[in-house]
């Protein structure tokens, strides 16, 4: 199975799930190595692949609750305060392989990990990463011009429960897992850090603060 090894990760701190692909679509027009970007939402914010409708995949909205409509695979999924989201910057030019080897090997980027360094016994599926108490880890991409966009997520101390707003992949009450039940007091930045070779900035990514205006970078 193909595995990114060595890849590097940028933590962005809290962003907008908006601005975060925002900032992943404009990373791809001068950075050439691989590398994950980490962020967490400010808020709940639900996501609907390009099949899935409002009507059909959200059962109830609080609130404080932001619908985004994305052109990602996958149906409804839910990111808020708490939960990993990682977006990876991969030219598939670089790497031989299809759309199903690509999904296999960003889930492996995860559950090799937390499983040698945390003891997570995980089960891969198409869609995700599971425990015996329900789904933990999340993937949904979109490739475009040979281009990833989206990515995956990983509930780490988000409140599992606001799941029950949606119907979770497709299913209603879906049962899920966090972190949380492995790790004392796990925090995104933490476990993102864990998983990929953390860097403060992108050394060979010339013009990066120029043009992101630093400020949709570093928080």
């Amino acid at each position: 199975m193909q595995e990114f090894k060595s890849v590097k990760g940028l933590w962005l701190g809290t962003k907008e799930y908006k601005e975060a692909l925002k900032i992943q679509e404009r990373l791809y027009s001068f950075q050439q190595e691989p590398f994950f970007l980490g962020f967490q939402t400010p808020h709940p914010t639900i996501t609907l692949g390009i099949r899935a409708k409002k009507s059909e995949e959200v059962l109830w909205l609080p609130d404080n609750f932001e619908v985004l409509k994305t052109d990602r695979g996958g149906q409804a999924t839910l990111h808020s305060p708490g939960q990993l989201v990682i977006f990876p910057v991969l030219n598939l030019l670089n790497f031989n392989i299809g759309p199903k080897k690509l999904v296999d090997a960003l889930l492996k980027s995860l559950h090799k990990p937390l499983s040698q360094k945390v003891g997570v016994a995980l089960e891969m599926r198409e869609d995700g990463l599971y425990t015996d108490l329900g789904k933990m880890a999340f993937v949904g991409v979109r490739i475009r011009h040979r281009k990833i966009l989206h990515g995956l997520s990983l509930n780490v101390c988000n409140d599992t429960s606001e799941f029950s707003t949606i119907r979770s992949c497709g299913r209603e009450r879906a049962c899920h897992d966090s972190m949380r039940r492995y790790m004392k007091n796990p925090q995104p930045k933490q476990v993102f850090n864990m998983l990929f070779q953390a860097v403060e900035r992108l050394d060979d990514a010339r013009g990066l603060e120029v043009k992101l205006n630093s400020s949709h970078v570093r928080s």
